[in-house]
């Protein structure tokens, strides 16, 4: 029995010991770090070896996204289709919520992130049925291709192409062709910034709202505070940035195109309003922030900007509360599909606070940056 109490006792020890342990990973240089995001930037930080895109690393990298990422709900119907635009079949899944909405719902395009290589969109199942089910819209994930195997512009292409094939089908699908939002993480944040570009200059569908998660804005500056703060410490390694952005545009010309860098755009006026969602402890923070603050937007599309203080890259399916918690990016994203009277234009104010009340963001201030002093301003309020 002594032996027992000893053997217990070491053993509570030792817990007690690592969770402590464990639990001083949240303070880091840049402020706290919710304690699930601590674990995971830690066990990153750790892994030195450098990124490597492949079709191998690939597969890894897609299995360990789906063995920890929580399941989605039950909607009423999910379905596997297959797009076929200029020769090349492209996959994607649609997700019908559960309602008893009589009239055609809203459709949102989903495009996932992965830094260009990696992903299908399909894993990220639990965020995006609640998103579905939240907001009654119908969701469109698209499976594009992928580099180093497919360099840009085929995965904007086959964005564009999905698009296209939404608004074209969207009566078949019970959906609205008028309230069609776009919207991403990271690398999907970037696709749906150039794709909203696109559509305005090539005169394609009509698109009602983009929703930017930590979206990366510029490929070819990199002098950004957040990249020296972030380094890599917090899953996104700046490290893996370069690698990732000559493997998605080989060509350093290309990088400076509007499609591929939005901040770089000259001109922002004819786009939908957007929902920019940054993550503190993210590198592409500062260009994120860059983006929605730039001056070339129209006021009535002047993006909403906030920050999550205690968050890092890959956060909108691991809020303390999952993702259908009020504090999730997906949920704030689905308050614009539902307002009175199911209005096209998004009441972002309601759901997120202006940037200049963040108070966790920084500007960048360099040389290179095309438009390095952004104005605090609050966003305009759109009614609905």
């Amino acid at each position: 029995m002594k032996f027992l109490k000893i053997a217990f006792g070491t053993v509570a020890a030792l817990i007690t010991i690592a969770v402590g342990i464990s639990y001083s990973w949240t303070f880091t240089p840049l402020g706290r770090l919710e304690y699930p995001a601590a674990i995971v930037a830690k066990l990153s930080e750790w892994d030195r070896a450098p990124v490597e895109l492949t079709p191998e690393s690939r597969a890894v990298a897609n299995a360990r996204v789906r063995r920890f990422m929580p399941k989605g709900i039950d909607l009423a119907r999910i379905e596997d289709r297959e797009i076929v635009a200029n020769g090349v079949h492209i996959p994607i899944r649609i997700y019908w919520p559960n309602t008893e909405d009589d009239g055609p719902l809203p459709i949102y395009l989903d495009i996932h992130g992965g830094g260009w290589w990696m992903g299908n969109g399909f894993a990220i199942e639990a965020p995006t049925t609640h998103l579905a089910q939240n907001a009654s819209v119908i969701i469109v994930s698209v499976d594009y291709r992928l580099s180093p195997e497919h360099p840009y512009p085929a995965a904007l292409d086959d964005c564009y192409a999905a698009l296209e094939w939404i608004h074209a089908n969207a009566e078949e699908l019970g959906a609205d062709p008028e309230r069609i939002g776009i919207g991403g993480g990271s690398a999907g944040g970037n696709l749906a910034a150039a794709l909203a570009l696109r559509a305005r200059d090539q005169g394609g569908p009509k698109i009602r709202f983009q929703f930017l998660l930590i979206p990366a804005t510029d490929l070819v500056n990199s002098d950004w505070p957040s990249y020296r703060e972030a380094g890599d410490r917090y899953m996104l390694k700046v490290s893996s940035l370069s690698t990732m952005y000559e493997s998605y545009v080989p060509d350093p010309e290309d990088r400076h195109s509007p499609y591929v860098s939005p901040l770089l755009a000259k001109d922002l006026s004819g786009l939908p309003p957007a929902l920019v969602i940054t993550a503190h402890f993210d590198p592409l923070r500062d260009q994120g922030i860059a983006y929605a603050n730039t001056d070339s937007w129209q006021p009535e599309s002047q993006p909403n900007s906030t920050a999550n203080p205690a968050a890092c890259t890959g956060f909108s399916a691991q809020t303390k509360d999952g993702p259908e918690s009020k504090k999730s990016p997906r949920r704030r994203c689905a308050k614009p599909y539902t307002t009175k009277g199911r209005s096209p234009g998004p009441e972002l104010t309601a759901t997120a606070p202006p940037v200049a009340d963040s108070g966790v963001c920084r500007r960048p201030q360099s040389p290179i940056n095309p438009n390095p002093q952004f104005p605090l301003r609050e966003p305009p309020k759109f009614s609905s």
